[in-house]
């Protein structure tokens, strides 16, 4: 608390990393909570950061787009472009995590032509930036763009993608992370809506032991599964 009278730029740190903590615990309450007094702080310190700022609001965009409150997401992403510093690389790369997302609230709003046009555009950013297509952020880009095709019924070129990601995310994250874990469901996905159940159920098999019993994607790889099971006995 004296951290918190005393204007110590610390707090807002550790806030915003408790509520990344809180975050993939899946207890977006207390993710929105601390983040709110992160950023409560942070645009009254004397040294106040954009890059942070932006930051701030693109994980209060996540909150709301992980409960499915897509103007409330938006939102927040946009307020997070207002605060965008072009001072470095490091700065471009959360710039385009902001442009990631709103394309990411354009494919659950089914917008998928636009979704796909701006997951598009922020691979090749990423890829002109980080001059490395080995990197997680490039993996990311790739999971996205093969979430699009799948739901634009384009699975083959899903598929591929999908397993580019893949490749990438167990190379440099290890085979074990939570990204690979939605990765596999998303290939689980493809290979479902091409009916074929047998390829389908073996992902989804393996992404359930990356997710803890907590974790949205573990319920929803649960359904998956249930679903296969009803429609092929």
């Amino acid at each position: 608390m004296n951290a918190v009278e005393d204007g110590d730029p610390l707090i807002q740190r550790c806030l915003h990393n408790l509520a990344l903590l809180r975050y993939k615990q899946c207890d977006y309450e207390s993710t929105l909570e601390y983040l709110q007094i992160a950023l409560d702080l942070e645009v009254v310190s004397s040294e106040r950061e954009e890059s942070f700022i932006c930051s701030i609001y693109n994980w209060i965009g996540n909150v709301f787009l992980m409960r499915q409150n897509f103007d409330r997401a938006l939102e927040n992403y946009n307020e997070g472009l207002k605060h965008k510093s072009k001072i470095d690389s490091r700065d471009q790369l959360g710039e385009i995590k902001l442009y990631a997302n709103i394309a990411n609230v354009y494919t659950y709003q089914k917008r998928y032509e636009l979704a796909l046009e701006k997951h598009l555009e922020c691979l090749a950013m990423k890829q002109e930036i980080l001059q490395d297509f080995q990197h997680p952020m490039i993996a990311a880009s790739y999971v996205h763009i093969g979430i699009v095709y799948t739901k634009l019924k384009r699975y083959q070129e899903a598929i591929d993608i999908l397993e580019k990601a893949l490749n990438i995310q167990c190379k440099v994250l290890g085979t074990d992370h939570l990204d690979v874990g939605v990765t596999l469901y998303n290939l689980g996905v493809a290979y479902d809506e091409q009916k074929n159940y047998d390829r389908a159920s073996q992902y989804y098999l393996e992404a359930v032991e990356n997710f803890p019993i907590n974790h949205a994607y573990f319920k929803r790889v649960q359904v998956a599964m249930k679903e296969i099971e009803n429609k092929t006995h």
